[in-house]
């Protein structure tokens, strides 16, 4: 189970009648979803998601970086503060027309001023996506309600060494990070002008974190050996 807590009631249905009558090993992300379902399979276990984009890790990504460069990558949906993240680019461009943000998406995009130095790439494959966020300095990420342990875009812009920005769940909370209180474009805005702005000496220390958690990503190879054991376990 990839999310629970914030689905829709008729999605929750499913992953509780599911859990309850068919499943005999259950993996869920994170403690707080374990709390809600594990009276319903009496094997639950907790397991990391990988990110969904491979890095290469002989990439160069510090020296790649691209000044001013920001990203938004994943899709498009109401589980995102994507137009107040435009509307918060639109100020912030304004006073600060050095910058640039690359939309990675699949999904539709539309009613973009064309004056924002906003560049929108659509269905990229994965090499592609890897290269553009390992040349980005920062990744927008405006999960709603905010962002938590389980969000694979956090884990590409970790592993791409592309500092985020977005609203972090207590438990993740990073100096690595840039922190929003919340999605108010006033908030973003003042989050991407703090972002921008750094000194030499700031963007090292973020850079030096950002390595240390990239050293420790779950990998599709180590949460695969995880499966592999408990369904051994429990045959």
């Amino acid at each position: 189970v990839h999310e629970y807590v914030r689905v829709n009631k008729l999605r929750r249905f499913l992953i509780d009648f599911l859990t309850h009558y068919i499943a005999d090993v259950l993996f869920v992300t994170d403690e707080k979803t374990k709390s809600l379902l594990d009276k319903h399979c009496k094997t639950c276990c907790i397991r990391e998601i990988p990110g969904n984009i491979t890095i290469d890790p002989n990439f160069d990504n510090i020296n790649s970086k691209v000044d001013g460069r920001f990203v938004f990558f994943g899709l498009i949906s109401t589980t995102k503060a994507y137009n107040e993240m435009i509307q918060a680019w639109k100020v912030f461009h304004k006073s600060n027309k050095g910058t640039t943000l690359y939309i990675l998406t699949s999904s539709p995009v539309e009613n973009v001023p064309e004056d924002l130095s906003i560049k929108i790439i659509r269905n990229l494959d994965s090499f592609g996506i890897a290269r553009e966020m390992c040349r980005a300095k920062y990744a927008i990420c405006p999960i709603l309600p905010e962002i938590g342990t389980n969000n694979a875009t956090l884990k590409v812009s970790i592993d791409s060494l592309c500092i985020p920005i977005g609203k972090f769940s207590k438990e993740i909370e990073s100096d690595a990070f840039v922190c929003c209180k919340n999605y108010s474009v006033e908030e973003l805005c003042r989050s991407l002008e703090s972002a921008y702005h750094f000194d030499a000496t700031t963007l090292k220390a973020k850079y030096d974190l950002l390595k240390t958690m990239k050293a420790g990503l779950p990998t599709f190879t180590k949460v695969a050996q995880l499966y592999l054991s408990h369904l051994t376990e429990n045959r």
